[in-house]
């Protein structure tokens, strides 16, 4: 499932089909809230609604970024939050080709090291099923509450279906709490979401095995909602 074409069109719309290339899309969040910086001209909220669809769409790597940007759609625009808006998109135009697909010869790439943590750390030694849920986070990261960001990903077979960035609703004080709340971020997501019985028809009991720092964590009974034939 790919974007390429969307994220060319997008960098045509606001005159950066030529920019430089750069290698990662997060930056200093600082620069959004600086005082000294000039006024800008720039589009911002077009271009955060126009990215916005593009994280939802399948560009997991930019959720992060976005979700920072629009936070300060309410504050005027300056050179220095359009610095770090043009940044994203540099990233997202260089790394067009990104794209989210399914192959056996994928999901058995995806399985082998997960399989392998899970040999470790089970007695056991269950097999590492269809469902992944994996959650991190970084710890007070937060430029203006110090609060935590928790980072969440489910995956099919080997292939992202769900993912969500998001700040901690409290402030943790260590980072060993901050993973414990990334883990509750992580099942509250995966319990909300209501079109998982499109995937399986077991949804009552549903298996997902739960990583976080690598460390798996068996988590078998999982009450999810009753979505409706389609």
């Amino acid at each position: 499932f790919s974007m390429e074409t969307y994220i060319v069109k997008m960098a045509k719309k606001f005159g950066m089909e030529n920019c430089r290339e750069t290698n990662h899309p997060d930056f200093d969040e600082s620069m959004l809230f600086t005082t000294n910086s000039q006024p800008s001209a720039f589009p911002l909220r077009e271009l955060i609604g126009s990215r916005r669809w593009l994280v939802v769409c399948g560009r997991v790597d930019l959720a992060h970024a976005t979700n920072k940007l629009a936070r300060v759609t309410s504050l005027p625009v300056t050179q220095a939050v359009t610095k770090a808006a043009k940044k994203v998109l540099r990233y997202a135009l260089h790394t067009k080709s990104l794209c989210l697909f399914y192959s056996s010869e994928q999901e058995e790439k995806f399985r082998q090291p997960f399989q392998d943590v899970i040999c470790q750390g089970d007695k056991n030694k269950n097999s590492l099923g269809n469902w992944s849920l994996l959650a991190d986070a970084s710890f007070g990261s937060d430029f203006k509450t110090m609060k935590s960001i928790s980072g969440i990903m489910l995956t099919y077979r080997g292939c992202p279906i769900g993912y969500k960035s998001l700040r901690q609703s409290i402030r943790c004080y260590s980072t060993f709490e901050s993973e414990y709340v990334a883990i509750s971020d992580g099942l509250s997501f995966v319990e909300g979401l209501p079109w998982i019985g499109f995937w399986t028809e077991q949804t009552s009991n549903l298996k997902i095995q739960l990583f976080v720092d690598n460390i798996p964590v068996s988590y078998t009974h999982l009450t999810l909602p009753t979505t409706p034939n389609v």
